[in-house]
């Protein structure tokens, strides 16, 4: 697995809220990446937006993450700004 690396024309905001591009600050980005054996490898699914600057209240949201006797989630976020989870939610059925 790779870490998330910055596009080569982006300069760093120095207070840790994403990138600049052209001028205009961009919105850090949270991975999900999903393993069904115990963490030996790994799936990543689509990158979220966690929300520009100011966005307090954003919401991030994943479907279709699939199922397994050993599932593990891992979460990534491209940017070093503050993160805070205040709920999460997972929906799991019972097999036969």
């Amino acid at each position: 697995m790779t870490k998330p690396t910055r596009p080569p024309d982006t300069t760093p905001e120095p207070s840790g809220t994403g990138f600049v591009v052209g001028g205009r600050p961009t919105a850090p980005q949270i991975l999900c990446y999903v393993s069904r054996d115990s963490g030996a490898t790994w799936h990543a699914m689509p990158s979220r937006s966690l929300g520009a600057i100011g966005e307090y209240a954003s919401r991030v949201r994943w479907h279709r993450g699939g199922s397994g006797y050993s599932l593990v989630l891992k979460f990534v976020v491209s940017e070093p700004v503050p993160l805070a989870v205040l709920d999460l939610q997972v929906q799991a059925r019972g097999g036969a």
